[in-house]
């Protein structure tokens, strides 16, 4: 069982696994009886499940499916049985666009690495492009000055490029030469 939830205030995405995830994440959302309170912290079912949702609502024959299974009188189908139904549905059938879930841990890590590919991959277009004495420069052209960098962003730039151990550098100096080091190890 698993639902993928949206949040609107932050858009960050959760796949929820558990009936206690996914019922912490529905009370945290519109769908809470106390949204009106302000206890509606922007999570939304991801909108593959909400179309889903609403073509079976609108549907008499699925309603009746669904209470047939759950041993139910077809009145008392609630929005969140048909959530359950679905949910299930998806599971069995292995069709994880009706949850809005990923199939498989293993391509969520196949996404991550082809993500850091391609970062890779722009990075030494950019390098290859640059000429001596240039700023780098990323995707909206802007500069990227490694010398006014504050120490937590070179850090964080630092790992992107592939360096090691980057607070075990004692100044920024010396972390800049192991960056250009590193991209010049790429190129």
């Amino acid at each position: 069982m698993a639902l993928q939830f949206v949040n609107v205030k932050s858009g960050e995405k959760r796949i929820a696994r558990t009936e206690p995830m996914i019922a912490a994440h529905l009370n945290s959302g519109d769908r809470s009886s106390n949204a009106n309170k302000g206890q509606d912290r922007g999570w939304r079912i991801a909108p593959e499940t909400v179309i889903e949702l609403e073509r079976i609502k609108s549907n008499p024959q699925e309603i009746q499916f669904i209470a047939s299974r759950f041993g139910m009188l077809m009145e008392n189908i609630s929005e969140s049985d048909i959530l359950t139904y679905i949910s299930m549905k998806a599971d069995e059938d292995g069709d994880d666009t009706k949850t809005g879930q990923g199939k498989s841990a293993q391509d969520f890590q196949r996404a991550y690495e082809d993500d850091i590919r391609r970062l890779r991959d722009e990075d030494a277009r950019v390098e290859a492009e640059k000429k001596p004495g240039q700023k780098i420069e990323d995707e909206d052209s802007t500069p990227v000055d490694l010398k006014n960098m504050k120490r937590a962003e070179l850090n964080s730039y630092a790992e992107t490029a592939g360096v090691e151990n980057v607070e075990g550098y004692s100044n920024a100096e010396k972390l800049i030469e192991a960056i250009k080091a590193k991209e010049s190890e790429e190129v």
